[in-house]
């Protein structure tokens, strides 16, 4: 274990001792990564957000039944990504369009500074598109690994760990997202045949 399982570990002690700051503390440190996941799989910032405090509500009723032996990263983990692909469940498996990120305070703040450097700001916001898009296009299974791996930057055991599935089935499901992710649609295919 490293040193930031231990601090986990005290905090998740002393969370079932009642010290309710220990747990934000979890929350704190890994909000933005169940976010991240959350929004990967959803494309939609409310989905994420209402994913993201489900997840901690649920870890922190759940707590007591947490081996605390283990690490809590992938126990947190493995509850949103539950909750995602049960949020996928109820859902339309159609791609949902992005909402528009000029919209969020964080892109306009982004955008603020445009007068710099206008088309760098610009084309990251057009890439975080396009990439969030081709996200969502990946089935399920896949888009939550790749997700996992490429955005969250977690091995492929420890995605192993938090899905509670094979190494190589992770490694598997990865490969095959990539050959997705990088094959031509039908649509690009029609159109470079004129």
């Amino acid at each position: 274990m490293d040193i930031k399982d231990v601090e986990d570990r005290v905090c998740v002690e002393k969370t079932l001792c009642g010290d309710k700051k220990a747990f934000e503390k979890l929350v704190k440190r890994y909000q933005a990564s169940i976010f991240n996941i959350a929004y990967r799989m959803t494309g939609s910032r409310e989905d994420a957000k209402d994913l993201t405090q489900e997840t901690f509500l649920r870890a922190y009723s759940k707590l007591d039944s947490f081996h605390i032996a283990r690490r809590f990263s992938p126990w947190l983990f493995r509850i949103a990504s539950n909750l995602c692909i049960n949020w996928q469940n109820r859902q339309k498996l159609h791609p949902v369009s992005l909402e528009s990120l000029i919209e969020d305070k964080k892109e306009q703040s982004l955008l603020a500074d445009i007068s710099k450097e206008p088309f760098s700001h610009l084309e990251k916001i057009h890439v975080q598109k396009l990439l969030q898009q081709e996200i969502l296009n990946l089935p399920a299974k896949y888009r939550l690994v790749f997700t996992l791996r490429y955005l969250d930057n977690h091995s492929c055991r420890e995605i192993a760990n938090i899905l509670e599935m094979p190494e190589g089935t992770v490694k598997t499901y990865l490969f095959k997202a990539c050959l997705l992710y990088t094959s031509p649609s039908p649509r690009d295919l029609s159109t470079s045949r004129m």
